[in-house]
């Protein structure tokens, strides 16, 4: 039997920027150059939004926003940009680099009592691990951010946990198991209108059908996500969800 694939975007990659909240930022940024906290926070989120497509540009925003932050003594938004830097340099495969920020950006976080932050570093611990390779590590890392979500009011950190532990199952073959941490990233994402990740995960969702032969299902599934695409105009999950129904009409004998 063929065996189809995820979309391997782990949640923490930010393929589908909102061009428009981009704009905005970089106008803020633009008006803002006073060096103080605000700028911090703008550069900072600013590099977060570019880091999986402008890495470099992702690095010294968050360069920037660091040293400001430093001397202001600014220590979240010191640490923020410590985290920043991490998920750039582990979409590089730099892994040494990405522990070092990672560690840094924890131990502030820590210091400041910032559970969020915290339970954030935790997340990207397990991504880094995924990333080289240890899936195991790096399950224990998803297991323990989901295991800490009454700590925190934002569940979009918890259910990118859910997913992440869904891609490892999915490649291990444990269907049930994958569907099961899916379906609460999907609860997570419909309840809050989280379209971006909602879109990865539904295509992932539908691919667990495929796989196991539940083709009306997975019909179902890609035709949601190509409504969803359309209120987004998201043009590459729009041509990957056509794809997947046509390719089932095809198993269908429906052309």
């Amino acid at each position: 039997m063929k065996l189809f694939k995820i979309i391997l975007l782990l949640s923490f990659v930010s393929v589908f920027t909102q061009n428009k909240k981009l704009d905005s930022l970089n106008s803020l940024l633009e008006k803002n150059i006073a060096r103080d906290t605000i700028r911090v926070n703008l550069l900072n989120k600013i590099a977060l939004d570019i880091y999986n497509n402008d890495k470099k540009k992702s690095l010294n925003l968050a360069n920037e926003a660091l040293v400001i932050a430093d001397s202001l003594e600014y220590l979240n938004g010191l640490a923020e940009s410590y985290y920043v830097m991490a998920k750039v340099y582990a979409v590089q495969y730099k892994f040494d680099e990405a522990y070092d920020k990672i560690e840094s950006a924890s131990k502030i976080f820590i210091k400041e009592e910032n559970q969020l932050g915290i339970i954030k570093c935790i997340n990207h611990k397990g991504i880094i691990c995924f990333y080289e390779g240890d899936f195991d590590k790096a399950l224990k890392y998803f297991y323990k951010t989901i295991e800490s979500d009454q700590l925190i009011d934002n569940n979009t950190v918890i259910a990118k946990a859910y997913n992440n532990i869904g891609i490892i199952l999915n490649n291990r073959k444990k269907f049930k198991d994958a569907l099961k941490y899916y379906t609460l990233a999907m609860d997570i994402y419909r309840e809050d209108s989280n379209d971006k990740y909602m879109l990865i995960t539904l295509n992932n969702i539908g691919v667990i059908y495929l796989n196991t032969g539940r083709h009306d299902e997975a019909n179902e599934i890609y035709k949601e996500s190509i409504e969803v695409s359309l209120n987004n105009n998201n043009k590459i999950m729009l041509a990957n969800s056509y794809y997947y129904v046509g390719f089932i009409k095809a198993l269908k004998q429906k052309y």
